[in-house]
């Protein structure tokens, strides 16, 4: 419960920093080195800040400090990459998409393995927003197939763990 309340009050302090968002966006053109590190914590619109608040409420159970500074850091280093930042959006980048994409490429193993219509529907979904204009594309899916892989890395590296014990 304890972990609820903390995704819960991360998403209410976002939401606070919809009006700054124009200056922590990461712009092809122009960036700040700050707006590299706080992007992803500032939303376009409330619309978009409901969505990835939704998201991260949704996966708040799989939130641990391991997996968030490995989802941060991707953020991070993606919003270097000149390629991936679109030409066309006006914005910039902005949002929470690259952590909670993360997080969701870190489900669709384990759901491939139960019923695989959830990681289709994933996976059709962010396909769908590469056909968008002004949608980071990349942004969605690299993250996306760095949380798989490391689904699997965090699986080895814990049967390692166990094996030593």
């Amino acid at each position: 419960m304890k972990r609820l309340y903390l995704t819960a009050s991360a998403c209410l302090l976002m939401a606070c920093l919809i009006p700054v968002s124009p200056s922590l966006a990461v712009v092809p053109a122009a960036s700040t080195a700050g707006s590299h590190f706080l992007y992803m914590f500032a939303h376009v619109s409330f619309l978009h800040w409901l969505i990835n608040a939704w998201s991260l409420l949704v996966i708040h159970n799989l939130l641990r400090w391991h997996r968030l500074l490995t989802a941060y850091t991707l953020a991070v280093l993606l919003s270097y990459v000149p390629a991936a930042v679109p030409a066309d959006s006006p914005a910039g980048v902005l949002g929470l998409s690259v952590i909670t994409t993360f997080f969701f490429g870190f489900l669709t193993p384990y759901y491939w393995r139960r019923n695989r219509s959830i990681p289709l529907m994933m996976i059709a979904l962010i396909l769908i927003g590469c056909f968008i204009p002004g949608v980071a594309a990349a942004f969605h899916v690299i993250p996306f197939t760095v949380g798989m892989a490391y689904w699997h890395i965090e699986g080895r590296v814990r049967s390692f763990l166990h094996f030593i014990r």
